[in-house]
């Protein structure tokens, strides 16, 4: 009855004593004496009220008393609820499904053991004990594969394949596999279902509660640590993107961890085989009360094609894989750079083959291999254009023509240029309005403007916007317009006027637009003073160089996650039907092309350790492209939620922090709960009302409608 069941349940045979009462009131209930009288007429109304009161009384009081009996039998029998016996018992009937996390952050050490050799022991242990004779299907973090699904199977068959657990790739939240086991077993006929989940809650495993989980009973063991002591590298940024030998470049190190903590940081350049060619630091990091901190350290990347900045940490902690990482950088083969030069002598082409290579090419490990020519030589990579004039038809064809096939073009255009513009044949019209931003427009500018940055900064000006450079110093005294709504147009940096009054705004200064695979920039104005003084600013040099160099991401080094696709893609990669990869382990695997939305790519998804990956032709030894793969940057990141906010709030559900948290809360839960207390709480009330009734009978006194319905007739 309402799911009790009594400890002492024979004592229940008792109830029948409850009547006594009643019985002992019938065998004894004595008869009112006759008392001869001389006259009854002025007390018989009392003695018939009298009477009546008596009556109802003496049954209420019965009544009492019976019931009295009735909850002390009750309260001796012990009443008693068994909330969860057998919770996590074993039956033939039974099916689990056991899933683990097994993501990276597992590998923080708690008292010399990780948190995933603590799943590890948990797991075998209720194989071999609670779930000995279910059938057990086992989930982990690792990617699904969707030739094998998640199936149950005997537990003697996983033991006896049993490989201790590792860390792997995570490319879904665990949340997800959840809903995976779910879904398995309600998909099973059986009695008894179970979900075991074990993880360290990781925020970025559970982004929102788990629905609620019916029809399965939950066993949820909360393994993250309660003081948690990590600090990791979670990034490492070079600025520029795409470093020059020879000219100073940033490497910022960023890490994460316990909140105002404090740690060194030392980096390393070094060869593809470990050989060190430069090191820097160490630098304190000390970490805000948020737990981040970024140390920046100047480096001058060497004339390596290929090198290796590895950055780590002072000392070890409770995460030791998280202290070192790698970022690989490759400096391209030179680029081929003509630069158009006019057929007299002006200032602004000097000025602008100076800034491409200003020791005229006495520095071989410049990247730029600059030549100045009256047209196109038809083997460069990049045009630099200072346009004092519109070009003939020919030119124009071989420019668009560059750009189209993955050639960078950089036009400088001379203010007034655009008065010319009708001017031209439709078919140039055509092709430079694919080129530039826009069809040119004149401007009605009065006074100067100074160049700001735009709000989604780009890449190529990265670190260019430093305090040191005074961007806002250049200044523009005419320049060319343009609308720049068309897809595909980027501005990377605005005039803005220095004495702004009414109706007067901004205009673009350097734009960058995508055309098929390469790539055309366009400068609004000439490197001259009387246009601007961008030739003679510090920003020049860098601009132009970033500009004339490979685009990093046609470059051949990659940095990925474990578990992420390796990609090959681009007009680089394009020729190729077959490529090799080796792997870490030496291992080489032949990959083909295919063809994704008009692209040759070539793909790699095996990529399931950390290390370098190296990419080559069929018949060459040496390296066509490098992906550099590193373990997952956000699992140093240790925000652990509250299993509060997770798991909903059910009593199919057992929270626990260990195998033996967990035992101790089924056997607690197994132990039956008594509900006597109630039964004993009403026999105290009812004692109070028997000794009232039977002892203060002035205070009782018959409500006058049933003293009327007492009268005889």
């Amino acid at each position: 009855m309402f799911g009790l069941e009594f400890l002492f349940s024979w004592g229940l045979l008792a109830l029948p004593l409850a009547g006594l009462p009643v019985l002992l009131h019938l065998l004894f209930r004595r008869k009112s004496p006759i008392v001869h009288f001389s006259t009854l007429r002025f007390i018989k109304s009392s003695v018939q009220h009298t009477a009546a009161r008596k009556r109802v009384q003496r049954w209420l009081l019965l009544a009492v008393r019976m019931l009295l009996l009735a909850l002390l039998i009750w309260a001796i029998a012990q009443p008693a609820k068994k909330l969860a016996s057998g919770f996590l018992g074993t039956g033939s009937n039974g099916v689990a499904a056991i899933v683990v996390d097994t993501s990276f952050s597992m590998e923080l050490q708690q008292e010399d053991v990780t948190l995933l050799n603590r799943a590890d022991d948990i797991v075998q242990n209720l194989l071999r004990d609670q779930l000995r004779d279910a059938k057990v299907a086992l989930l982990t973090s690792g990617p699904e594969n969707p030739n094998e699904p998640p199936q149950l199977r005997e537990v003697s068959e996983i033991l006896g394949q049993w490989q201790p657990l590792a860390a792997e790739a995570s490319p879904a939240p665990l949340a997800e596999q959840i809903n995976r086991a779910v879904d398995l077993l309600s998909r099973q006929g059986a009695e008894q279902k179970w979900l075991i989940v074990l993880t360290d809650l990781q925020a970025r495993e559970f982004a929102r509660p788990l629905p609620s989980l019916e029809g399965v009973r939950v066993v949820f063991l909360d393994l993250h640590p309660r003081d948690p002591h990590n600090v990791g590298i979670t990034r490492i940024a070079i600025q520029p993107a795409q470093p020059i030998p020879g000219v100073a470049s940033q490497v910022a190190v960023q890490v994460a961890g316990t909140p105002n903590e404090a740690r060194a940081v030392t980096i390393a350049l070094q060869k593809l085989d470990g050989t060190a060619l430069a090191t820097a630091g160490p630098l304190m990091a000390n970490l805000d009360a948020g737990g981040r901190a970024e140390v920046r350290f100047p480096v001058n990347f060497p004339a390596e094609r290929w090198t290796l900045v590895r950055a780590s940490l002072g000392s070890d902690d409770s995460m030791g894989w998280d202290n070192v990482r790698t970022q690989l950088i490759e400096i391209p083969a030179r680029q081929l750079v003509t630069v158009i030069q006019p057929t007299e002598p002006r200032q602004a082409a000097r000025m602008t083959r100076l800034a491409l290579d200003p020791s005229e090419g006495k520095v071989a490990a410049w990247p730029l291999d600059v030549r100045a020519n009256l047209g196109m030589a038809g083997d460069e990579n990049v045009v630099v254009f200072p346009m004092f004039a519109w070009p003939d038809e020919s030119t124009t064809s071989k420019l668009h023509e560059l750009v189209r096939k993955g050639g960078t073009l950089i036009t400088l255009l001379q203010p007034g240029i655009e008065s010319s513009w009708d001017s031209l044949p439709e078919s140039s019209r055509k092709l430079w309005t694919e080129i530039l931003p826009s069809a040119p427009v004149t401007l009605n500018i009065t006074g100067n403007y100074h160049a700001i940055a735009t709000s989604g900064t780009s890449e190529l000006i990265k670190g260019l916007t430093d305090e040191q450079f005074q961007l806002n110093t250049i200044v523009a005294r005419r320049l060319v317009g343009f609308s720049a709504n068309e897809s595909g147009v980027t501005a990377i940096l605005n005039a803005a006027p220095v004495n702004p009054g009414a109706g007067v705004r901004s205009h673009g200064l350097i734009y960058r637009k995508k055309l098929a695979l390469g790539t055309a920039y366009t400068i609004a104005t000439m490197p001259e003073p009387r246009f601007s003084n961008l030739g003679t600013h510090p920003i020049f040099l860098p601009l132009l160089v970033r500009m004339s160099l490979q685009p990093i991401e046609q470059g051949g080094a990659q940095n990925a996650e474990i578990g992420q696709r390796l990609l090959l893609s681009g007009q680089r990669f394009a020729g190729y039907e077959e490529l090799e990869i080796e792997n870490p382990s030496r291992e080489v695997t032949r990959v083909k092309s295919e063809t994704v939305a008009n692209s040759r790519n070539l793909s790699y998804d095996a990529a399931g350790v950390p290390g370098l990956y190296i990419w080559r032709k069929l018949d060459d030894a040496n390296p066509l492209a490098i992906s550099n793969v590193q373990l997952p940057a956000g699992e140093a990141e240790l925000d652990y939620r509250e299993v509060r906010t997770v798991v909903p709030d059910s009593s199919n559900i057992l929270v626990a922090n260990s195998l033996e948290d967990l035992k101790d809360k089924i056997s607690s839960l197994a132990e039956p709960e008594p509900r006597w207390s109630w039964a004993i709480a009403l026999v105290l009330v009812l004692i109070c009302l028997e000794a009232l009734m039977g002892s203060i009978s002035k205070l009782w006194k018959l409500p006058s409608f049933l003293a009327s319905s007492t009268k005889p007739a």
